[in-house]
């Protein structure tokens, strides 16, 4: 009858097995240069494993010494079965032949060959690994020869915890893209694409990549935030995309992380377009209550298809908002952005919050709702007539022209785009 004691034994005994066949593989692979199959390795342990238990012998795995003397007297083809047959014949006539053999001729040659892996593990490999990885070895060997098993898991420990460390250095974010570099697969017009020059910083794209967890979701969360506050005035965000697309997963802490980050948006009133997150992530931020605002499809960048009636922005932003502070032409709010008439009444407390299949519909939908406010405001035509006399004077197209070009809308005026009637009948 198997005790608990055993039974905790016999586990510790496996996983170390496993481990161990990994790690020699991996050793005898850098030894020899030979590329190593690790699931034929694992496959041929266990088969061979399943049989000695059968016969009530011992657990075993590939020995590095004993391999690596192998090779070195040029064996490389069926060294299992002379080993084999190597303890079959000593099973056999062994007893026989070990008494004309000198036991200190046995105990040499075992020892030249520990020292000769002490010399390559300790010595030789110093100038190939870094000083923080030569220590750690070191201290591991002296831990492993007062206790073999707690070396062994320790060693496994350290490994996890310096993964940990070196990938939360590689930086979650990708690429930071804003509205006048990046602004999706839209074809748009001369007069969409100067207004995008001029207010597309106020649409901001970052791409994330990696494995998001709680060593660099903090991190994360703060580089983004840094991102928002350092814009302000003409070039405060107002749209955030985050593109999940390079995301391999996150976990619960990310998702805590995620939901401070949209707290600070909404107290910024920056509207969060989250887009291609993988379904099974996108369950588990709506399984924590973290929705899209609007609870419907997102819509058609240009409105079609989803009933949001046609043009730019799908009907949404039709409220009229200027650059904080500045004066200089209109942007749309990102909560009017959402609050068309076929918005809904979340269930969330972020209103500002939509999830997209792919970043270029979610930036050209931002740069839709950005288009449409300035449009709305009526605030870029700048020919306007003389206040006193009432009709356009030298003077009074002068002064428009000139306030064209003081905010980067020169383009407006060239040729016959400005001699003919197209900004006024964008209004």
């Amino acid at each position: 009858m198997f005790t608990i004691k055993q039974m905790v034994t016999i586990t510790i005994l496996n996983v170390i097995t496993v481990l161990s066949i990994l790690l020699n593989s991996s050793a005898i692979e850098e030894e020899t240069g030979e590329d190593i199959d690790f699931d034929q390795e694992l496959k041929v342990s266990g088969v061979g494993n399943a049989a000695s238990a059968l016969l009530g012998g011992p657990l075993g795995f590939s020995s590095v010494g004993k391999t690596m003397l192998c090779h070195g007297m040029g064996g490389h083809y069926y060294a299992g079965v002379f080993a084999v047959g190597y303890y079959a014949f000593y099973w056999a006539f062994g007893f026989l032949l070990a008494r004309f053999v000198p036991v200190s001729v046995l105990g040499a040659f075992i020892f030249a060959i520990g020292v000769e892996l002490l010399l390559e593990w300790l010595v030789n490999i110093k100038s190939r690994i870094t000083p923080a990885e030569y220590y750690e070895i070191c201290f591991l060997f002296l831990l492993m020869t007062l206790n073999f098993v707690v070396g062994f898991f320790f060693g496994m420990f350290m490994s996890l915890v310096v993964f940990a460390g070196q990938y939360a250095n590689v930086p979650c974010i990708k690429t930071v893209m804003d509205g006048t570099e990046y602004q999706g697969r839209a074809i748009r017009g001369k007069f969409d694409s100067v207004i995008l020059s001029r207010w597309g910083m106020s649409i901001l794209t970052i791409r994330l990549q990696g494995f998001i967890f709680f060593f660099t979701a903090e991190k994360l969360r703060m580089d983004i935030q840094k991102l928002l506050d350092e814009r302000t005035g003409d070039k405060r965000v107002q749209y955030l995309v985050l593109d999940f697309r390079f995301v391999e997963n996150f976990d619960s802490t990310a998702i805590k992380k995620f939901r401070k980050l949209l707290r600070h948006a909404e107290e910024e009133q920056v509207c969060v377009c989250v887009t291609n997150l993988q379904a099974e992530l996108r369950e588990r931020m709506e399984e924590d209550g973290i929705h899209d605002s609007t609870h419907s499809e997102p819509p058609d960048p240009h409105g079609h298809g989803h009933g949001h009636g046609g043009g730019h922005g799908g009907g949404h932003g039709s409220k009229e908002s200027t650059i904080a502070g500045k004066g200089h032409g209109a942007l749309p709010d990102a909560h009017e952005a959402l609050a068309g008439p076929h918005a809904f009444a979340p269930d969330e407390d972020f209103t500002a919050l939509r999830y997209f299949e792919d970043s270029d519909d979610a930036v050209e939908w931002s740069s839709d709702q950005l288009l449409q406010g300035v449009k709305t405001a009526r605030r870029l035509n700048f020919m306007k007539p003389d206040p006193v006399l009432g009709r356009f004077t030298v003077k009074s197209c002068f002064v428009g022209v000139l306030k064209y070009f003081r905010l980067g809308l020169g383009a407006m005026v060239q040729g016959q785009l400005f001699d003919s009637q197209v900004i006024k009948r964008s209004f």
